[in-house]
C-alpha cells in the first residue's frame, strides 16, 4: 500500500466487454450525422479560400479613394532630368503628387508616410541609374549599374501594399543598368525618347481611378 498516493492503491478493473466481446455502449464511438458531416466540409472549404495567398497583380491592400480620385505618390532616385520630366507630367495633367524625397517627407519612416497618406491609389517608382555595383570578389571593370536601394524598398513596400497594377517602375534603358531583380513580380517600362511610357502611364493612372485635371495624351 502507498500511503504518500492513495490512487495508486486503487485496484484496476478491466474494462466491461458485451457478450460478443465488444466494447459497452459508452465507449463506442459516434459517428457524426451527414449533416454534420457537410457542414464540416464547408466550413473547411471556407477556410481555404481565406487562406489563399493572392498574386502580387491583385489588389493587397484597398487605398481610401475619395470623389477626386486617390493620390499619385512619386519615389525617385538620383538623376535629376528624370525626375523632373516625370514630376513635370503628372503636373500638367493637373495632379498635385506626393513625392517621398520632398523635405518634409524625406526623414519619415515609409510606414509613417503610408499612414498619414491612405489614400495614396498609385505610386510611380523612378529607377536611375544611381550606383556602380559589382561583387565583393570582381573587380571595377565588372561593375554594373542599379537604382538606388532605397528607392528599391519603396517599389517592393509599395507592390506589398497595392500590388503591381498600381506601381509604375519607370527607368531609362541602357546597357549597364539592370534592374533590381528579374523574378520580382514587378511591371517595369523603359523611359524611351518617344511617348511610349507616357501612353503607358496614362493608360494605367486611368485604371487606378486617378482623376485627370487637364488633357492628356
Amino acid at each position: 500500500m502507498n500511503e504518500n498516493n492513495p490512487d495508486a492503491n486503487e485496484e484496476i478493473v478491466p474494462e466491461e466487454k458485451q457478450e460478443d466481446g465488444s466494447a459497452s455502449t459508452d465507449d463506442q464511438k459516434i459517428e457524426p450525422s451527414e449533416e454534420t458531416r457537410q457542414k464540416h466540409k464547408e466550413e473547411e472549404k471556407k477556410d481555404m479560400k481565406e487562406a489563399e495567398v493572392k498574386p502580387l497583380g491583385e489588389m493587397t491592400f484597398v487605398p481610401k479613394i475619395t470623389e477626386k480620385g486617390g493620390r499619385v505618390c512619386i519615389t525617385y532616385g538620383r538623376d535629376q532630368i528624370m525626375n523632373k520630366q516625370v514630376v513635370s507630367l503628372i503636373r500638367e495633367f493637373g495632379i498635385d503628387p506626393l513625392v517621398m524625397q520632398d523635405k518634409n517627407n524625406k526623414t519619415k519612416p515609409v510606414a509613417q508616410f503610408f499612414t498619414e497618406h491612405p489614400d495614396i491609389s498609385f505610386v510611380i517608382a523612378i529607377l536611375s541609374a544611381d550606383d556602380w555595383v559589382y561583387p565583393k570578389n570582381g573587380k571595377p571593370k565588372d561593375a554594373l549599374m542599379y537604382a538606388d536601394q532605397g528607392i528599391v524598398f519603396h517599389l517592393g513596400f509599395w507592390i506589398g501594399r497595392l500590388g503591381r497594377n498600381r506601381v509604375f517602375a519607370l527607368y531609362y534603358d541602357q546597357r549597364s543598368f539592370r534592374w533590381p531583380t528579374e523574378h520580382f513580380d514587378v511591371i517595369y517600362t523603359p523611359l524611351d525618347k518617344n511617348t511610349a511610357w507616357k501612353k503607358e502611364l496614362v493608360s494605367r493612372l486611368k485604371a487606378s481611378g486617378i482623376k485627370f485635371m487637364t488633357k492628356h495624351p
